[in-house]
């Protein structure tokens, strides 16, 4: 029998944070990613919200007006532009998930 993977939320929540920040897919894509996600951290009781991502976020990723989640007046136009915030009970292996996750993209 093979060995049973699981992946962590960790690493589940700063791959969905990374992909709903920088994607070019359609907006019922990113709402599909979130709707996965939170119902992973509604299960493993670790929800703690999500903010809106800013201007300054999105045209630092070269994003800001070339997606369709971005109006012309740089305000989001979809809710899907969001990050999830990481529960303190695994907020450092979330950091060490997300900085890995920058370096090998």
């Amino acid at each position: 029998m093979k060995e049973r993977k699981t992946a962590s939320v960790a690493k589940v929540l700063a791959i969905v944070n990374r992909r709903l920040r920088v994607s070019t897919c359609s907006s019922d894509t990113r709402q599909g990613m979130i709707s996965v996600l939170e119902t992973i951290l509604c299960a493993a009781n670790v929800y703690e919200g999500f903010r809106y991502l800013t201007e300054e976020e999105m045209d630092a990723n070269g994003m800001a007006f070339a997606d369709p989640g971005i109006s012309k007046s740089g305000r989001i136009s979809d809710d899907s532009r969001r990050q999830y915030h990481a529960s303190p009970l695994f907020f450092s292996e979330y950091v060490k998930e997300h900085e890995l996750l920058e370096e090998t993209t």
